[in-house]
């Protein structure tokens, strides 16, 4: 990021607004400028106790506990970064048990087997892709988890009702669709379409047919 685009964190730090952030994998870090406008930036990938390809999600709710805490009812902006439901696509057993049927295939999760398909070192029938998916929806289950520790800590510190709580993703993820997995080397849907919800306390739940993309966050959040 350069210093000439206005940013969300920027605007709302020069109104007058805290501003932290937590991030769980370097290519969010500061060194490529997500920082501007935060005051305070945790680059928790930076723990070498903490790492595993990303930071797991259950770091993120003490930290934002601690922050609220500090900062009382002072108005705030916190953006923080949940690495699930990014590969490797492993979750805890019981998430496993509600998620994914029986298989005995050699199709995997793991970043081992991740790589080995990436480099046209294995096969997947479709029972494996099957599999494949139901793994991801075990870990998108993590991430939802992860989701409602953060919204318990917002509620905790009487943040809920006056709080805008907007959950989006930076890609999307293939799982065989074109023959491929994970992202970044198409722009399929697959890879491109990331959810988006902005929950307004007070406002009725609605939702947009036509479409619309991250660009659209900040001037909705300034608008807000």
């Amino acid at each position: 990021l350069t210093s000439d685009p206005p940013l969300l964190a920027r605007e709302l730090s020069g109104q007058g607004w805290r501003t932290a952030a937590w991030v769980t994998n370097p290519n969010a870090a500061a060194r490529h400028g997500y920082d501007a406008g935060f005051e305070r930036f945790d680059e928790l990938f930076r723990d070498v106790s903490l790492w595993d390809e990303g930071v797991a999600g259950t770091n993120l709710p003490p930290r934002l506990a601690s922050w609220l805490a500090e900062i009382g009812s002072q108005p705030f902006f916190a953006w923080v970064h949940v690495f699930e439901p990014h590969a490797p696509y492993v979750s805890p057993p019981d998430l496993l048990l509600r998620w994914v049927k029986p298989y005995d295939g050699p199709v995997r999760g793991d970043r081992a087997w991740i790589d080995a398909f990436r480099f046209g070192e294995v096969t997947v029938d479709e029972a494996g892709w099957r599999h494949l998916r139901e793994l991801y929806a075990a870990r998108q289950a993590l991430a939802d988890r992860t989701l409602g520790a953060l919204l318990d800590v917002l509620a905790e510190a009487g943040r809920a009702e006056d709080t805008v709580v907007i959950v989006t993703g930076d890609h999307g993820e293939a799982l065989g669709e074109h023959d491929t997995v994970e992202h970044g080397d198409t722009v399929y849907s697959e890879q491109v379409d990331v959810p988006l919800v902005v929950c307004v306390p007070g406002r009725e739940p609605s939702s947009l047919s036509g479409p619309v993309t991250l660009e659209d966050i900040a001037p909705t959040v300034l608008a807000l």
